[in-house]
């Protein structure tokens, strides 16, 4: 239940996302903004981790394959929404 409440609110934030678009986009191009966007989920996640697993400082390779799949599905995203 704790991940489908966290799924809730990850959905309803990213709803909250059209405005700060819809000014961005005036000084930004449509890609620029979905990169400059997630960078900055990049570094949240990196500095979560680092947080988390203090043990050790960057994330092993067996962390990462899930992540293609979340690049996938972002990619694939990114083309139906535009």
């Amino acid at each position: 239940t704790k991940a489908h409440i966290l799924m809730i609110l990850l959905v309803i934030t990213w709803g909250f996302d059209y405005v700060p678009a819809k000014f961005g986009l005036e000084i930004l191009e449509p890609m620029g903004l979905l990169f400059l966007k997630y960078c900055v989920g990049a570094v949240v996640l990196l500095t979560v981790k680092f947080i988390i697993n203090k043990d050790r400082a960057l994330p092993k390779l067996k962390d990462l394959h899930p992540i293609a799949y979340i690049a996938i599905a972002a990619v694939v995203g990114i083309l139906f929404k535009f």
